[in-house]
């Protein structure tokens, strides 16, 4: 859910999940879950109503990547703790990995946009196209907490 978020299979037994860090910033970011297929239904079953329109279709709220490991480990039953990778640390990561340099480098910048905030918008546009708010993204975590326990 999170860009640019990794667990390898060695962290899979640890509750933390990780993000290369750029700067000490706190960004947010929105999560969309199932509502964006109904809102693409909602323009596919009228498109000639939706005919050059512009959406940003967005979950209800922007979170921290500390909210949602604490949301998630909520959910779960246990306590998750989001731990802050220095960018070059996850860069030397994702060589080892195998990841080419072009990806390494997109995941970076789209690190750097959260981290800056940039992609915490939140807008209406999902409740007006499908007629309720989107899910949040702490109930999103609980109906698929079944997956983890």
């Amino acid at each position: 859910m999170g860009a640019a978020a990794t667990i390898s299979p060695s962290q899979a037994s640890r509750p933390a999940w990780s993000r290369p860090s750029r700067r000490t910033l706190q960004g947010r970011l929105k999560f969309l879950c199932a509502d964006i297929a109904e809102a693409a239904a909602a323009i596919l079953t009228h498109a000639a109503a939706h005919a050059g329109a512009v959406y940003t279709l967005t979950g209800s709220e922007a979170l921290t990547d500390a909210q949602i490991a604490a949301t998630i480990g909520r959910a779960v039953g246990c306590d998750i703790k989001y731990v802050d990778v220095p960018e070059q640390t996850a860069v030397d990561a994702m060589t080892g990995m195998g990841y080419p340099p072009p990806v390494i480098d997109w995941l970076t910048s789209l690190n750097y946009v959260i981290k800056q905030g940039w992609a915490a918008g939140v807008s209406s546009d999902v409740q007006t196209l499908t007629g309720h708010p989107p899910r949040r993204f702490e109930d999103f975590a609980r109906e698929h907490a079944v997956a983890r326990r």
